[in-house]
């Protein structure tokens, strides 16, 4: 199976809790993605961790007419 990396950014604070947002860029290895994270600036109540996540892509036949399709490494849709 395979997989992508992607870094989550965990912002925490007392009175809201914590909530992740994730960038857009996978990566193929969790290093690259460890290195990636470690490159983003230090911030107060900020945390940045590597994700794994099915990679997604997208199929479709050379058929003008077939709708295109995506196809998934995960066991169940995301």
């Amino acid at each position: 199976m395979l997989t992508a990396y992607i870094v989550v950014m965990t912002l925490c604070s007392g009175v809201e809790g914590c909530l992740d947002s994730t960038k857009k860029e996978p990566y193929a290895s969790r290093s690259e993605c460890m290195e990636a994270a470690s490159d983003y600036p230090a911030r107060r109540g900020v945390k940045y961790t590597c994700r794994e996540v099915p990679q997604l892509v997208r199929g479709g036949g050379g058929q003008r007419d077939e709708a295109p399709r995506l196809m998934t490494t995960s066991a169940t849709m995301p």
